[in-house]
């Protein structure tokens, strides 16, 4: 174990200054160095050479922040080319200011000063991308302390959640989708799912039977990849409601004899669908058609048609209704491969919606508690 005192400055009697280490635990003596002009000079010899004696080996006082990002990344496996790839976007402002720094240098002032200028809608994410690398840093001790851990990360606003409305205006889009897609917005809106997991479903996947759909692995990006069993994603039972089998009854693709590897909800021809070609060539001319756009007027005064509902809004919608309906965050959190947590901060203000219907429930049960014990009595 590396020695947990720490050193000590004193003046020598030619008037400089020096430092002593630590007692080695092995060989009980003190190394000392001296020679120093100024008791400050002595004190950052002695912050340097306390750093060398926690880091061990691992000591790279040169090291600069593009290399240790380099080294992150020849580790950074199991995941995703494009969670790599989102990595290395939300990496370019702190590789900008910070990359020929020696990480030893940065500082929890320095670091927030930077986070400071960095826009309201990424700047959270930047800084956590940077938080990351340096916890890298302190695991593989090249690193004593992570300096982001003493900078403020204030979350940047949420986007609007704006679920559909109605049924009805889902079914809208539905309708003004070509055939092979029509069931997706009513699916979507009914189980919740992602739109890399409803992509990535197999015909195996739908329980008829039981009504119910698994969720067994997502496809993004051109590639696919298995849900963990906890976690963000993870695989789960949703429950399928009435309207949602109707739905899947038009793809033509379920019941006897039907192969449980093809595709639910396939690309034109064969395939998984791609989810910007979805959005760009189906569902976008969907909305239009629909009358789902509103005009945006932008700080130059140019008008641009913005899109009311994205393919997530389905997600968001099923959310949505599920708290109206009386839906408990708990079993929500489950059924949507999330965290009771996230329910809570991104759909929490639609359980507002929910609150009559739990008196009507408690009312009723406290009902049904009276009508029992009233019964006990008749009987006694």
């Amino acid at each position: 174990m590396p020695p947990v005192q720490e050193g000590a400055i004193f003046k020598l009697k030619s008037g400089a200054w020096a430092y002593r280490l630590p007692r080695d635990p092995i060989t009980r003596r003190r190394r000392q160095e001296g020679g120093f002009k100024t008791k400050g000079e002595a004190r950052r010899a002695l912050d340097d050479a306390m750093l060398k004696l926690r880091l061990g080996h691992s000591y790279r006082p040169d090291m600069t922040f593009d290399e240790l990002a380099d080294e992150f990344f020849a580790q950074y496996v199991g995941v995703t080319e494009r969670t790599r790839r989102t990595m290395r976007e939300w990496l370019v402002a702190a590789r900008a200011q910070f990359g020929d720094m020696p990480i030893e240098r940065l500082d929890a002032r320095m670091i927030a000063a930077w986070r400071a200028t960095l826009r309201p809608a990424f700047g959270e994410k930047q800084l956590r991308a940077l938080r990351q690398v340096l916890n890298y840093a302190v695991r593989v001790r090249l690193l004593d302390r992570n300096p982001v851990a003493d900078v403020s990360n204030v979350k940047a606003p949420r986007a609007e959640i704006r679920p559909f409305e109605s049924w009805s205006a889902v079914e809208a889009v539905a309708d003004e989708l070509a055939a092979p897609f029509r069931p997706i917005p009513v699916f979507a809106a009914g189980t919740g799912l992602r739109p890399e997991e409803w992509i990535a479903l197999r015909v195996g996947d739908v329980n008829l039977a039981e009504r119910v759909v698994t969720v067994r692995r997502v496809y993004s990006s051109g590639e696919w990849r298995d849900a963990p069993e906890k976690g963000k994603g993870a695989r789960r039972r949703v429950p399928l409601r009435a309207r949602v089998i109707e739905a899947l009854a038009e793809t033509g693709r379920l019941g006897p004899g039907k192969d449980p590897d093809a595709l639910l909800f396939p690309a034109r021809g064969s395939g998984p669908i791609d989810l910007h070609n979805f959005r760009e060539r189906e569902w976008r001319p969907a909305l239009i058609a629909g009358g789902f756009f509103v005009e945006v007027k932008g700080d130059d005064g140019k008008v641009t048609n913005k899109a009311t509902y994205t393919p997530y809004a389905l997600r968001h919608t099923y959310a949505a209704w599920a708290l109206a309906a009386g839906v408990n965050i708990y079993t929500l959190a489950r059924r949507m491969g999330t965290s009771v947590k996230m329910i809570d901060e991104t759909y929490g203000h639609f359980a507002r919606d929910a609150e009559d219907y739990e008196r009507d429930l408690m009312d009723a049960y406290d009902a049904k508690l009276d009508a029992e014990d009233e019964a006990r009595s008749a009987v006694g």
